[in-house]
C-alpha cells in the first residue's frame, strides 16, 4: 500500500512469515527513490508490527 501527504511518502506490505519470497516493498521503495532522486530525502524508517492471537484476554496479559 503507499499512503501520500503534502510532506510524506509512506510504503507498507503485510508479510508473510511462510513466504520466502522478498518484500515487494523493497523493490518498490528502491524504484521510487531512483525515479525521484532530487528529492529532499530527510529520513527512511522499518518499523515492525506482530500480532499475537490469544484465546482469552487473560492470556494476552500472562504472555507479554
Amino acid at each position: 500500500m503507499v499512503t501520500s501527504e503534502q510532506n510524506r511518502v509512506e510504503f507498507s506490505e503485510t508479510l508473510n512469515s511462510l513466504d520466502n519470497e522478498a518484500p515487494v516493498i523493497i523493490k518498490m521503495s528502491r524504484s521510487y527513490t531512483q525515479m525521484l532522486p532530487n528529492l529532499g530525502y530527510e529520513a527512511v524508517g522499518i518499523n515492525f508490527r506482530g500480532l499475537k492471537a490469544c484465546l482469552e484476554d487473560k492470556d494476552a496479559v500472562q504472555d507479554l
